[in-house]
């Protein structure tokens, strides 16, 4: 038992209470934890990021045309600022990089955050910048073009991460020795 405020002697120390404490040497090693390493495409991402807008703004288009009419003009800049938030976030995702499948889902939860914080930006600013009439329309059509172009780049992103690992690993066990 040590005294507060008096140093134990040396080689007396009890370890402190609570679970041990890692040391660098106990750190898991990068490498075959990971999976394999894949590089995705550009191509699909961005035309995903590109089209979803365009697609949703073209069936929003009767819809606020009976809600609301004479308001179709909030539709391409809302419709714009999803794309735009979706297009920077892929260029930030930089899919030509090869990386480890771990990996990918690590920075795709980035690339999320981005394009959230450039819709939101982009929004701030359609809203503080459109005519009072207009405001709800534009929010809406704006969140809604945000979930849509999310889903859609969700999907690509997806299935080229999980066609590119699979392709990885087959190659990799066709590449093994038989034993």
């Amino acid at each position: 038992m040590t005294t507060p405020g008096i140093d134990p002697a040396p080689g007396t120390e009890s370890p402190p209470p609570g679970p041990p404490v890692s040391t660098a040497e106990e750190s898991p090693v990068a490498g075959p934890n990971l999976g394999p390493e894949v590089r995705l495409e550009l191509v699909r991402p961005l035309l995903a990021a590109l089209l979803a807008p365009v697609v949703t703004g073209l069936i929003a288009w009767p819809v606020l045309r009976a809600i609301a009419p004479g308001q179709e003009r909030v539709i391409p800049l809302a419709m714009g600022a999803a794309g735009a938030a979706f297009v920077v976030g892929v260029l930030v995702l930089q899919p030509w990089r090869t990386r480890p499948v771990v990996q990918w889902m690590q920075w795709w939860m980035a690339t999320l955050g981005v394009c959230f914080l450039a819709t939101v930006a982009l929004g701030a600013v359609l809203l503080y910048s459109s005519p009072h009439d207009e405001r709800a329309a534009l929010g809406v059509l704006i969140a809604v073009g945000h979930f849509i172009t999310l889903m859609a780049v969700s999907v690509v992103v997806a299935s080229l991460i999980r066609t590119r690992c699979a392709a990885s690993l087959a190659a990799s066990r066709d590449s093994s020795p038989s034993t």
